[in-house]
């Protein structure tokens, strides 16, 4: 038996603690805060990012070239730009399996042996998660009606979502 050393408020969990403590499978209200936290910033990028290229590219165009030239130029510009904080958002969390919403919510994502996943997966996953936006009244009630509440892009990546063991055990400090 060995003892895991990289939990900071509990000395001297074993394996067995250690699978016990990613049981918890997360809420879909958690859920939902999570991704609506990881997700603003990068719409306010997409929001912010185009209009400010609509005025810069507009300005620098505008005596030289046509109309159809400059909305080309505009949109060229702007979808090169576009993907870089999505990217940043699915990169920065691979290290620790979770968003920076999920960080912030105590949720990380596991497989559905509760093991740590890979890093190519995660931002597989989570570039999926965001492919699956459009279908996102039925993946809420994919999540509703599965045990484990998992949504579409879960189950394409054989994925779960679990609460942290700081989370759960502040749940259950809670509870008492």
């Amino acid at each position: 038996m060995y003892v895991l050393s990289d939990m900071s408020s509990e000395k001297g969990l074993t394996a067995q603690n250690e699978e016990a403590r990613l049981s918890s499978v997360a809420p879909l209200y958690r859920r939902v805060e999570a991704a609506a936290t990881t997700a603003t910033p990068i719409l306010l990028w997409w929001m912010l990012g185009s209009v400010a290229m609509s005025v810069m590219m507009d300005s620098i165009l505008h005596p030289a070239k046509s109309e159809s030239a400059r909305v080309s130029i505009v949109a060229t510009a702007y979808f090169a730009v576009w993907p870089f904080p999505l990217l940043f958002t699915a990169v920065s969390g691979a290290a620790s399996n979770a968003t920076y919403g999920m960080r912030l919510r105590g949720l990380v994502f596991r497989d559905v042996h509760r093991a740590p996943i890979s890093r190519w997966r995660h931002i597989g996953r989570v570039l999926l998660g965001f492919l699956c936006v459009p279908v996102l009244p039925v993946s809420i009630i994919t999540c509703i009606r599965d045990a484990n509440n998992r949504s579409i892009p879960d189950l394409l990546c054989g994925t779960i979502v679990c609460k942290t063991y700081s989370t759960a055990l502040e749940e259950n400090r809670s509870n008492r």
